[in-house]
């Protein structure tokens, strides 16, 4: 811990960084460790038990959303990576269950409205957002599940269609739960 502080004040020194900007390189490093290691142990086990074309599919469609709506976040890995592993067995679990075609495009276009109305949710370990950062997340978020019910509106049939679904789904559910749980802004007020 000694070696990683001094060389956080090294790349400061050297690179003339604000505390600002070191305190958002060492979140990028953090999530970067975290997250790669979940992925990775993940992938693993879909792939011993037969799912491995499910957990890519799993993440085409989560990565995209997730990345600009946010959601769920926890304080420690343990309780994130379960998080994780249940969120992404869900969909898998939930794959045989098929809703009604207008079913399902209503609850696209009701996740799209939640996901521009309630998202981002970014983790409290975060640097707080620019107001123009979390309206770009906001926006980008809320197309990238409009595209979703255009495919879903014209496209119809393709593979791994339902487990799509309830990927939004289960997005947008969880999107609501933390925007519960994380009451107030998360991005810098306008000066």
């Amino acid at each position: 811990m000694e070696t990683q502080s001094a060389l956080y004040r090294k790349i400061q020194s050297t690179y003339h960084f604000t505390d600002f900007e070191m305190q958002r390189m060492k979140y990028t490093i953090s999530v970067f460790h975290c997250e790669f290691s979940k992925l990775l142990i993940l992938g693993i086990a879909f792939y011993i038990f037969g799912y491995f074309p499910e957990y890519i599919v799993l993440m085409l469609t989560l990565i995209p959303i997730r990345r600009y709506s946010g959601g769920i976040h926890f304080n420690h890995y343990s309780s994130c990576f379960l998080f994780t592993a249940f969120f992404f067995i869900m969909p898998v679990v939930l794959n045989s269950i098929v809703l009604p075609y207008v079913g399902q495009l209503v609850i696209l276009a009701l996740s799209a409205g939640v996901t521009y109305l309630a998202g981002p949710v970014t983790s409290t370990k975060r640097p707080p957002m620019k107001y123009k950062k979390y309206r770009e997340a906001q926006l980008v978020s809320t197309a990238i599940v409009v595209i979703w019910f255009f495919i879903f509106a014209f496209v119809r049939v393709f593979p791994y269609e339902n487990l799509c679904f309830w990927v939004i789904t289960l997005q947008t559910i969880q999107l609501i739960c933390a925007k519960i749980a994380r009451k107030g802004d998360i991005y810098e007020k306008a000066e």
